[in-house]
C-alpha cells in the first residue's frame, strides 16, 4: 500500500526538473549529509549510496516538502517558509493562527451583513 500521494505537477516541475538530485535537495534544506541521512532515517552509508545511485522517490519527496515546496494538487506555486506558508506572488507568510481565523472572520462578515440588510 502506497501512503503518501503526489500528484503529476509536483512529480514534472520540481522532482523531475531542477530539484531532481538528492544533492539539490539537501542543500535546499541546508542539510549536512548526516543530517540528510538522519532526517530521513537511514544510514549515513545508505544516503551516500543514493546520491550515487538514484535514490527512492519517497526519499525526495520527504526533503522536498522539508525544502519548503507544497507537493499537492491545488497548492501550485505556494511555499512553506519558517512558520507559515507563502502564496505565489507574495512575499509575506500566512501563518497558522491566521488560517484558523478564517472561519471565524467569515462568519464575523456574515453576522455584519444580516445587520446591515
Amino acid at each position: 500500500m502506497r501512503v503518501y500521494s503526489t500528484s503529476p505537477w509536483f512529480r514534472d516541475s520540481y522532482l523531475a526538473d531542477k530539484l531532481s538530485s538528492l544533492r539539490a535537495l539537501q542543500y535546499e534544506c541546508r542539510f549536512s549529509a548526516d543530517q540528510a541521512a538522519g532526517f530521513l532515517g537511514v544510514s549515513v552509508r545508505t544516503y551516500r549510496r543514493w546520491l550515487r545511485d538514484k535514490p527512492p522517490e519517497w526519499a525526495r519527496l520527504l526533503l522536498a516538502i522539508r525544502a519548503g515546496f507544497v507537493p499537492w494538487d491545488g497548492w501550485q506555486g505556494w511555499q512553506m517558509v519558517n512558520d507559515g506558508i507563502v502564496p505565489p506572488g507574495y512575499r509575506d507568510a500566512v501563518t497558522p493562527g491566521q488560517i484558523m481565523a478564517v472561519p471565524y472572520r467569515l462568519q464575523l462578515i456574515a453576522d455584519l451583513k444580516r445587520q446591515i440588510r
